[in-house]
């Protein structure tokens, strides 16, 4: 009848399309990704082979150039050790090197470790640096740079070792006793007992050291000759040679390293100046203060004198 055919459930084929069509996309991108997946694996692959042939041509290199260096340098007789020189200004040193370095005549020259052999010769404190040197066939070349004292350390401990510093603050034993006493000796350090190696940087030498340092290496130290400082909180006193105690204190920040204090030099100067007056006039000084701001119009004296007559 007219009313069965609406009652016929419909077939949905439209539905049924729609969902097959929406899962075509799905299958194309896990085709790409598997093929991008392949090819990424690909490229892994051979830039690993490539890096294990690097690495073992690598290794092979390496063993051939050693071998090619044994056969030519260190097995070869031509490179025998047969002489080494050891180049310095004292005699003791270069004995005291040759025993500590160990060196054996007879062995191949290029078995010889200079770095090793370098680093142990330059904890001698009285050695700054030193220079290995390979002279073919048979020689080995040791040159020296010596530590050349400035002044004795004179803390009663440390007088009897007779232990000497350098430019650079580092201690070190003088060479005889002799030499020792012919040096300036510094007092009032902080510390009481040094060893050679030691540093005396941050013990209050500094002040005492730069005072030297201008004295060697500028014209006042044709004049002024100092024999024994004592360092105080605020002050240096320096005792000259054949001449007064000289107070000093000064403006460190006008100096620089390695270049003597400014300040300092003029103060050395001025005071070359009053010698200079004091011995025209025949005065023998016993104390003279640098130590104030306005040293050039007031430089106390004992005994009193004006330096411009």
């Amino acid at each position: 009848m007219w009313f069965d055919k609406d009652l016929k459930p419909r077939r949905k084929r439209s539905h049924f399309k729609k969902n097959r069509t929406r899962q075509r996309p799905v299958l194309r991108v896990n085709a790409r990704l598997a093929g991008k997946r392949k090819e990424w694996v690909a490229r892994s692959g051979i830039v690993l082979l490539l890096a294990v042939t690097v690495g073992v041509a690598f290794l092979l290199g390496n063993f051939a150039l050693k071998e090619a260096r044994g056969l030519l340098l260190s097995d070869n007789p031509e490179y025998t050790l047969t002489n080494y020189v050891i180049k310095c200004e004292s005699e003791s040193l270069r004995q005291f090197v040759s025993e500590q370095a160990g060196i054996k005549v007879g062995t191949n020259l290029f078995l010889v470790d200079i770095g090793k052999l370098q680093e142990e010769i330059e904890k001698t404190p009285n050695i700054r640096s030193a220079v290995i040197s390979r002279i073919l066939p048979g020689t080995l070349k040791i040159e020296l740079v010596e530590r050349f004292p400035v002044a004795r350390l004179g803390n009663r401990a440390d007088r009897r070792k007779y232990l000497v510093v350098d430019e650079e603050g580092v201690v070190f034993l003088a060479r005889s006793r002799s030499s020792a006493d012919a040096l300036p000796m510094i007092t009032g350090y902080a510390g009481r007992r040094r060893s050679p190696g030691n540093s005396m940087i941050g013990s209050g030498c500094e002040d005492a050291l730069a005072l030297l340092d201008v004295c060697n290496t500028t014209k006042v130290g044709d004049v002024i000759k100092v024999t024994h400082i004592d360092l105080g909180d605020k002050y240096v006193a320096a005792k000259l040679v054949n001449g007064p105690i000289v107070f000093l204190a000064w403006d460190k920040s006008k100096g620089e390293k390695g270049v003597p204090n400014k300040d300092l030099e003029e103060r050395l100067e001025f005071l070359c100046g009053v010698l200079r007056a004091a011995d025209r006039r025949g005065v023998s000084l016993r104390r003279v203060n640098l130590m104030s701001d306005n040293y050039t119009e007031y430089c106390p004296t004992d005994p009193r004198w004006d330096r411009r007559n």
